[in-house]
């Protein structure tokens, strides 16, 4: 076997040190979400029970640029959903204390809660949008987040998982659409042998495709093709990773 005449490119050459990887996207072309679909895609349940949970206050969202069009509507979600859950939560304590009132230690307990400021889980909310952030899309914007004081950031799209100096963080990958039947055309014309062996990847937000897609190519015929399983858990320490 011959040598290797010239070294394999294990690294990004000079000329794309400063290009943006991220292919360019129209954001005017896209159709506009309904709320079901904003509430789905952006895991608007899911990210108000984690802030509730983890009692912060002041939340920094963090969007890539072609998602930008959608964050006043999912502010505005967020914002209506915390501010229910905190009067559900008001509602819920102040049925217990008039239970405990009853008892002369259960009015010493509430007294007590109030002077150690326990009651400041009522207080509202503050939630920001991080318009410009300072680093790559995939990359969480700590510094960024630190001009609001923030206590959390809920970071949306594609992200590169590097763990955070200071600040918790929510991951939502969200999910997007695709043109299923384009998509099998295409593999069609780049891969007509139905017996070559391929395996089926995608970024997370097109990852919830993958079985379908597995499906209609096995109905074109094709044999050695193999869709893998992803573990989808944002909340983890490690998402997607564990």
């Amino acid at each position: 076997m011959s040598a290797t005449k010239v070294a394999p490119i294990l690294s990004t050459p000079d000329t794309h040190v400063f290009g943006d990887p991220t292919p360019f996207i129209d954001v005017q072309s896209l159709p506009k979400l309904s709320d079901e679909q904003l509430h789905s895609q952006y895991e608007i349940h899911r990210t108000i029970n984690e802030i509730t949970v983890g009692g912060w206050k002041r939340i920094a969202l963090q969007f890539p640029d072609e998602m930008l069009v959608d964050a006043p509507r999912v502010f505005e979600a967020l914002s209506h959903g915390l501010e229910d859950a905190r009067k559900r939560r008001k509602i819920s304590h102040s049925s217990s204390e008039d239970g405990i009132e009853n008892h002369d230690s259960g009015r010493n307990l509430v007294n007590y809660m109030g002077k150690l400021g326990i009651a400041s889980e009522d207080l509202p909310e503050k939630v920001y949008i991080l318009a410009d952030t300072s680093y790559g899309a995939c990359c969480v914007d700590e510094i960024a987040a630190e001009h609001v004081d923030a206590d959390v950031v809920v970071h949306y799209g594609r992200a590169c998982l590097s763990p955070t100096s200071r600040l918790p963080v929510i991951y939502v990958f969200t999910s997007k659409a695709l043109d299923l039947e384009a998509t099998t055309d295409t593999f069609i014309q780049t891969y007509p042998e139905r017996d070559k062996k391929i395996v089926l990847m995608a970024d997370i937000p097109y990852s919830h495709h993958l079985q379908q897609l597995y499906g209609l190519l096995q109905d074109e015929g094709y044999t050695n093709i193999f869709a893998p399983s992803i573990i989808h858990d944002p909340s983890s320490l490690l998402p997607n990773r564990t």
